[in-house]
Protein backbone atom coordinates (compact mmCIF):
# COMPACT_ATOMS: atom_id res chain seq x y z
CA UNK A 1 0.00 0.00 0.00
CA UNK A 2 1.48 3.43 -0.94
CA UNK A 3 2.73 5.81 1.92
CA UNK A 4 0.69 9.32 1.82
CA UNK A 5 2.51 12.52 2.43
CA UNK A 6 0.29 15.49 3.92
CA UNK A 7 -0.68 18.05 2.07
CA UNK A 8 0.86 21.22 3.49
CA UNK A 9 -2.69 22.83 4.09
CA UNK A 10 -3.82 19.38 6.38
CA UNK A 11 -1.08 20.67 8.88
CA UNK A 12 -2.97 23.73 9.58
CA UNK A 13 -4.76 21.08 12.55
CA UNK A 14 -2.51 19.26 14.93
CA UNK A 15 -2.67 15.62 14.79
CA UNK A 16 -4.70 13.59 17.18
CA UNK A 17 -2.59 11.73 20.07
CA UNK A 18 -3.36 10.10 22.91
CA UNK A 19 -6.31 8.55 24.41
CA UNK A 20 -8.30 10.73 21.47
CA UNK A 21 -5.91 9.25 18.61
CA UNK A 22 -6.95 5.43 20.14
CA UNK A 23 -9.99 5.88 20.83
CA UNK A 24 -10.05 6.26 16.98
CA UNK A 25 -8.82 3.56 16.02
CA UNK A 26 -10.94 1.64 18.44
CA UNK A 27 -14.30 2.96 16.52
CA UNK A 28 -12.54 2.12 13.01
CA UNK A 29 -11.37 -1.27 13.33
CA UNK A 30 -15.16 -2.08 15.17
CA UNK A 31 -17.40 -0.21 12.55
CA UNK A 32 -14.76 0.22 9.62
CA UNK A 33 -14.18 3.56 8.19
CA UNK A 34 -17.09 5.72 7.73
CA UNK A 35 -16.01 8.98 6.11
CA UNK A 36 -13.30 8.63 3.23
CA UNK A 37 -9.74 10.11 3.20
CA UNK A 38 -9.79 12.83 0.77
CA UNK A 39 -6.74 13.27 -1.49
CA UNK A 40 -5.46 16.55 -3.53
CA UNK A 41 -2.62 15.64 -5.63
CA UNK A 42 -1.92 12.59 -4.49
CA UNK A 43 -1.26 14.00 -0.78
CA UNK A 44 -3.75 13.45 1.86
CA UNK A 45 -5.68 16.57 2.54
CA UNK A 46 -8.41 15.46 4.65
CA UNK A 47 -8.26 12.41 6.81
CA UNK A 48 -5.01 12.20 8.55
CA UNK A 49 -5.88 10.75 11.46
CA UNK A 50 -8.04 8.27 10.07
CA UNK A 51 -5.40 7.40 7.64
CA UNK A 52 -3.30 6.73 10.48
CA UNK A 53 -6.12 4.80 12.22
CA UNK A 54 -6.67 2.67 9.81
CA UNK A 55 -3.12 1.88 9.46
CA UNK A 56 -2.69 1.29 13.27
CA UNK A 57 -6.67 -1.05 13.34
CA UNK A 58 -5.31 -3.29 9.83
CA UNK A 59 -7.80 -1.90 7.73
CA UNK A 60 -7.84 -0.63 4.12
CA UNK A 61 -8.28 3.03 3.77
CA UNK A 62 -10.70 4.03 1.44
CA UNK A 63 -10.47 7.08 -0.71
CA UNK A 64 -12.89 9.97 -1.89
CA UNK A 65 -13.28 10.68 -5.45
CA UNK A 66 -15.56 13.05 -7.45
CA UNK A 67 -17.10 11.56 -10.32
CA UNK A 68 -19.19 14.57 -11.42
CA UNK A 69 -17.57 18.00 -11.45
CA UNK A 70 -20.64 19.63 -12.36
CA UNK A 71 -22.93 18.25 -9.46
CA UNK A 72 -19.93 18.04 -6.64
CA UNK A 73 -20.96 14.35 -6.09
CA UNK A 74 -18.64 12.52 -3.44
CA UNK A 75 -18.13 9.08 -3.89
CA UNK A 76 -16.42 5.99 -1.93
CA UNK A 77 -14.41 3.85 -4.20
CA UNK A 78 -12.39 1.20 -2.78
CA UNK A 79 -8.89 0.75 -4.32
CA UNK A 80 -9.25 4.09 -5.91
CA UNK A 81 -5.55 6.06 -4.26
CA UNK A 82 -6.71 9.02 -6.03
CA UNK A 83 -9.19 12.19 -4.69
CA UNK A 84 -9.14 14.03 -7.81
CA UNK A 85 -10.93 14.22 -11.01
CA UNK A 86 -10.16 15.23 -14.66
CA UNK A 87 -10.25 18.84 -14.22
CA UNK A 88 -6.24 19.91 -14.23
CA UNK A 89 -6.37 21.91 -10.53
CA UNK A 90 -8.73 19.30 -8.91
CA UNK A 91 -11.71 19.37 -7.57
CA UNK A 92 -10.63 21.37 -4.28
CA UNK A 93 -10.11 25.21 -5.63
CA UNK A 94 -8.94 26.22 -2.10
CA UNK A 95 -7.10 23.50 0.03
CA UNK A 96 -7.12 25.94 3.34
CA UNK A 97 -10.58 26.88 3.18
CA UNK A 98 -11.37 23.03 2.40
CA UNK A 99 -9.03 21.69 5.26
CA UNK A 100 -10.87 24.34 7.31
CA UNK A 101 -14.49 23.66 6.59
CA UNK A 102 -14.04 20.23 7.06
CA UNK A 103 -12.37 20.04 10.73
CA UNK A 104 -12.86 23.41 12.27
CA UNK A 105 -16.45 21.85 13.97
CA UNK A 106 -15.74 18.72 13.88
CA UNK A 107 -12.24 18.86 16.18
CA UNK A 108 -12.70 20.31 19.77
CA UNK A 109 -9.44 21.77 20.20
CA UNK A 110 -7.84 23.06 23.20
CA UNK A 111 -7.38 27.04 23.31
CA UNK A 112 -3.26 26.72 22.38
CA UNK A 113 -4.30 24.09 19.59
CA UNK A 114 -6.40 26.83 17.97
CA UNK A 115 -4.01 29.63 18.30
CA UNK A 116 -1.62 27.42 16.64
CA UNK A 117 -3.98 26.65 13.79
CA UNK A 118 -4.75 30.62 13.56
CA UNK A 119 -0.90 31.21 13.37
CA UNK A 120 -0.26 28.44 10.79
CA UNK A 121 -3.03 30.46 8.48
CA UNK A 122 -1.63 33.51 8.94
CA UNK A 123 2.10 32.68 7.87
CA UNK A 124 0.38 31.07 4.62
CA UNK A 125 -2.17 33.57 4.32
CA UNK A 126 -0.04 36.86 5.85
CA UNK A 127 -2.35 38.92 3.20
CA UNK A 128 -5.58 38.08 4.56
CA UNK A 129 -7.50 40.30 7.25
CA UNK A 130 -7.88 39.55 10.77
CA UNK A 131 -11.89 39.11 10.38
CA UNK A 132 -11.11 36.94 6.97
CA UNK A 133 -8.69 34.56 9.21
CA UNK A 134 -11.44 34.94 11.87
CA UNK A 135 -14.53 33.82 9.42
CA UNK A 136 -12.10 30.75 8.64
CA UNK A 137 -11.71 29.30 11.78
CA UNK A 138 -14.68 30.73 13.77
CA UNK A 139 -12.69 32.98 16.14
CA UNK A 140 -13.30 36.73 16.74
CA UNK A 141 -10.70 39.12 14.81
CA UNK A 142 -9.32 40.67 18.00
CA UNK A 143 -8.02 37.03 18.52
CA UNK A 144 -6.21 36.93 15.33
CA UNK A 145 -5.30 40.18 16.12
CA UNK A 146 -3.34 39.39 19.29
CA UNK A 147 -1.77 35.87 17.67
CA UNK A 148 -0.32 37.88 14.60
CA UNK A 149 0.88 40.60 17.03
CA UNK A 150 2.77 37.76 18.87
CA UNK A 151 3.60 35.67 15.51
CA UNK A 152 5.30 39.68 14.24
CA UNK A 153 7.15 40.48 17.00
CA UNK A 154 9.09 36.94 17.33
CA UNK A 155 9.69 37.63 13.34
CA UNK A 156 7.24 34.30 12.41
CA UNK A 157 5.05 36.83 10.63
CA UNK A 158 6.01 39.05 8.08
CA UNK A 159 4.85 42.61 8.33
CA UNK A 160 2.10 43.46 5.38
CA UNK A 161 1.27 47.08 4.31
CA UNK A 162 -2.11 45.67 2.78
CA UNK A 163 -5.22 43.13 3.58
CA UNK A 164 -7.47 41.21 1.71
CA UNK A 165 -11.15 41.43 3.55
CA UNK A 166 -13.92 38.86 3.43
CA UNK A 167 -14.63 40.49 0.09
CA UNK A 168 -11.61 40.13 -1.93
CA UNK A 169 -10.86 43.97 -1.29
CA UNK A 170 -7.20 45.32 -0.33
CA UNK A 171 -7.55 47.25 2.39
CA UNK A 172 -4.80 48.92 4.45
CA UNK A 173 -3.09 47.10 7.32
CA UNK A 174 -3.80 50.12 9.72
CA UNK A 175 -6.36 51.98 9.09
CA UNK A 176 -6.14 56.25 9.58
CA UNK A 177 -7.36 57.31 12.97
CA UNK A 178 -10.21 58.87 12.97
CA UNK A 179 -9.98 63.19 13.92
CA UNK A 180 -10.99 63.85 17.39
CA UNK A 181 -14.77 65.67 17.67
CA UNK A 182 -14.27 69.47 17.92
CA UNK A 183 -15.06 70.37 21.94
CA UNK A 184 -15.00 73.72 21.84
CA UNK A 185 -13.72 76.85 20.63
CA UNK A 186 -10.04 77.44 21.79
CA UNK A 187 -8.07 80.41 21.67
CA UNK A 188 -4.93 80.51 19.27
CA UNK A 189 -1.44 80.69 21.88
CA UNK A 190 -0.56 84.06 21.75
CA UNK A 191 2.23 85.41 19.92
CA UNK A 192 5.53 86.38 21.74
CA UNK A 193 6.11 90.23 20.62
CA UNK A 194 9.74 91.34 20.46
CA UNK A 195 10.80 94.18 23.20
CA UNK A 196 10.45 97.04 20.36
CA UNK A 197 7.04 96.32 19.40
CA UNK A 198 5.78 95.46 22.79
CA UNK A 199 7.26 99.20 23.67
CA UNK A 200 5.37 100.58 20.89
CA UNK A 201 1.74 98.77 21.66
CA UNK A 202 2.59 100.29 25.11
CA UNK A 203 2.81 103.36 24.58
CA UNK A 204 -0.06 103.42 22.31
CA UNK A 205 -2.41 102.14 25.60
CA UNK A 206 -1.31 104.64 27.25
CA UNK A 207 -1.53 107.63 25.10
CA UNK A 208 -5.42 106.26 24.95
CA UNK A 209 -5.41 105.96 28.25
CA UNK A 210 -4.79 109.66 28.95
CA UNK A 211 -6.56 110.76 26.20
CA UNK A 212 -9.26 109.21 28.25
CA UNK A 213 -8.53 110.58 31.45
CA UNK A 214 -8.55 114.30 29.79
CA UNK A 215 -12.39 113.19 28.96
CA UNK A 216 -13.16 112.89 31.99
CA UNK A 217 -11.30 116.02 33.56
CA UNK A 218 -13.50 117.76 30.90
CA UNK A 219 -16.31 116.40 32.23
CA UNK A 220 -15.68 116.47 35.75
CA UNK A 221 -15.37 120.58 35.01
CA UNK A 222 -18.68 120.92 33.29
CA UNK A 223 -20.43 119.01 35.79
CA UNK A 224 -18.82 121.73 38.87
CA UNK A 225 -20.11 124.76 36.80
CA UNK A 226 -23.04 123.36 35.95
CA UNK A 227 -23.45 122.22 40.01
CA UNK A 228 -22.97 125.94 40.75
CA UNK A 229 -24.87 127.17 38.17
CA UNK A 230 -27.64 125.85 40.04
CA UNK A 231 -26.91 126.30 43.25
CA UNK A 232 -26.87 130.21 42.29
CA UNK A 233 -30.59 129.23 40.70
CA UNK A 234 -31.14 127.65 44.20
CA UNK A 235 -30.11 130.16 46.44
CA UNK A 236 -32.07 133.34 44.79
CA UNK A 237 -35.29 131.38 44.84
CA UNK A 238 -34.15 130.88 48.77
CA UNK A 239 -33.68 134.54 48.88
CA UNK A 240 -36.77 135.18 47.05
CA UNK A 241 -38.81 132.90 49.62
CA UNK A 242 -37.69 134.27 52.10
CA UNK A 243 -38.87 137.52 51.49
CA UNK A 244 -43.27 138.16 52.60
CA UNK A 245 -46.20 138.05 49.89
CA UNK A 246 -48.55 140.61 51.09
CA UNK A 247 -52.38 139.37 50.96
CA UNK A 248 -51.07 135.69 51.45
CA UNK A 249 -53.62 133.12 52.75
CA UNK A 250 -51.81 130.86 55.88
CA UNK A 251 -52.15 127.96 53.14
CA UNK A 252 -50.19 129.40 50.54
CA UNK A 253 -47.85 130.77 53.41
CA UNK A 254 -46.85 126.98 54.76
CA UNK A 255 -46.83 125.98 50.91
CA UNK A 256 -43.93 128.39 50.20
CA UNK A 257 -42.34 127.39 53.62
CA UNK A 258 -42.09 124.08 52.28
CA UNK A 259 -40.55 125.01 49.17
CA UNK A 260 -38.10 126.87 50.58
CA UNK A 261 -37.15 123.82 53.20
CA UNK A 262 -37.08 121.97 49.87
CA UNK A 263 -34.75 124.10 48.23
CA UNK A 264 -32.61 124.38 51.07
CA UNK A 265 -32.32 120.70 51.57
CA UNK A 266 -30.65 120.75 48.17
CA UNK A 267 -28.66 123.86 48.45
CA UNK A 268 -26.95 121.47 51.89
CA UNK A 269 -26.39 118.47 49.54
CA UNK A 270 -25.11 120.39 46.59
CA UNK A 271 -22.52 121.62 49.22
CA UNK A 272 -21.23 118.34 50.53
CA UNK A 273 -20.98 117.03 47.25
CA UNK A 274 -18.74 119.59 46.27
CA UNK A 275 -16.73 118.65 49.44
CA UNK A 276 -16.23 115.25 48.38
CA UNK A 277 -13.04 114.56 46.55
Amino acid sequence: MTDYEFHPAANVFPLMEGEEFDALVADIKANGLREPIVTLKGKILDGRNRYRACLAAGVKPEFAVRVHADTCLMHTVKGIEDGYCEEGEGWIKDPIAYVISANIRRRHLAPEDKDKVIADLLKMRPEASNRAIGKMVNADHHKVAKVRKKEEDVGNLPHVSGRIDTKGRKQPAKKKPKPEPKRGITSPAPKKTDPETAAIIADGKIAKLKGEIADLKAALTTSKQQLATAQKVLAKISQMLSCPFPNMGSDNVKRVRKIRAVVNTALVNMDKREATP
